[in-house]
């Protein structure tokens, strides 16, 4: 099989940091990094480790912005239970153990601290939600057309499913696009309301999730490691793993 995608020049974020342990406060641009952190926020991505990041240059400035090149694990609830869905839906009895789904290297960055800057206050608090989830929508559903137009065969497709549990096209959980509406019209709300004392990602983050994912990444930040240590301190132990919830 070959993966075809669309390129992205430079290496990755996890390469960044084995040449500079502070690559992620040092020479990423703080707009593009605010941006790419409160975008987390939203859509709740459950594989954005270090190397699934690309650093691209920004032509005419000293600084770099990262790209997610892998978000095929997103849109999940930022908690489950063990023993049930990925939607929350419930799979068993018992007293099931609460699991953490939303794993995002870029959380346990500094530039949480950090103060937003305006430029993307403002974007993000301009933005019509409603008409921005059309538009996207509408893409994603002339994607998913695609997909059936290169892989017709039903039967194969359905043989797909039944072996490796592998569906060709563009999936959402149910109610996903609700969840994202609301979450980003909080993300406006909070944004807009903010004063200057609490103008920053982690306390955005305390807001929006009750605090489950800030007193999760919260002891990441200060710590004198690089990002990807601290990636692998809060989030490490759940690569590689199987559960009732979520193979990583």
């Amino acid at each position: 099989p070959v993966l075809v995608t669309q390129g992205i020049r430079g290496g990755t974020l996890k390469q960044a940091l084995e040449g500079n342990p502070n690559f992620d406060t040092e020479m990423i641009d703080p707009a593009s990094m605010a941006e790419m952190i409160l975008g987390a926020m939203i859509i709740h991505p459950e594989d954005w480790k270090p190397d699934n990041f690309a650093v691209e240059e920004i032509p005419g400035t000293p600084h770099y912005q990262v790209v997610a090149i892998d978000n095929d694990r997103a849109f999940v609830p930022a908690i489950a239970r063990e023993g049930t869905s990925p939607s929350g839906a419930a799979a068993g009895a018992g007293a099931p153990k609460i699991r953490i789904q939303v794993k995002c290297a870029l959380l346990c960055s500094d530039a949480m601290e950090k103060n937003i800057p305006d430029c993307v206050r403002e974007r993000i608090t301009s933005l019509g939600v409603e008409r921005l989830l059309e538009r996207w929508l509408d893409d994603m559903q002339g994607i998913h057309e695609q997909f059936g137009r290169v892989f017709p065969d039903r039967v194969l497709n359905q043989e797909l499913w039944e072996k490796n549990k592998c569906r060709l096209g563009v999936q959402f959980g149910n109610g996903a696009e609700i969840h994202f509406r609301d979450r980003f019209r909080r993300l406006q709300q909070e944004l807009d309301e903010m004063t200057e004392e609490d103008h920053n990602c982690a306390m955005l983050l305390r807001y929006l999730d009750g605090g489950v994912l800030h007193s999760r990444y919260a002891p990441a930040w200060g710590k004198p490691v690089p990002l990807d240590e601290r990636f692998r301190s809060v989030d490490g132990q759940d690569y590689g793993t199987s559960g009732q919830t979520v193979t990583l």
